[in-house]
């Protein structure tokens, strides 16, 4: 079974203003699929407007829609502001 893409974009007027790339991950040996929030994205000018909880959000909600249990991410130590964010969304 392959693994399992979407990407949510926010878009305001005719700009993507934020973006939120979900995978579905079905190759675990003896598990069951776990989601990823793969790729978050807002636009700089955008930044402090809630955009990357909102796009977040959708995608949680999206995995959690296709039967998901248990989600993921990865983000770089000095990322600060993605660390608070994914704080705010009860990721450790």
């Amino acid at each position: 079974m392959q693994n399992e893409l979407r990407i949510l974009k926010l878009i305001t007027g005719e700009e993507i203003v934020g973006f939120c790339w979900t995978k579905i991950h079905q190759d675990f040996v003896n598990q069951d699929p776990i989601g990823e929030l793969y790729v978050i994205g807002v636009d700089p000018s955008e930044s402090g407007k809630g955009i990357g909880k909102a796009v977040c959000t959708e995608g949680l909600i999206y995995l959690k829609e296709k039967g998901i249990k248990q989600a993921m991410l990865y983000v770089y130590d000095d990322n600060e502001a993605g660390k608070g964010l994914y704080k705010s969304l009860g990721f450790n």
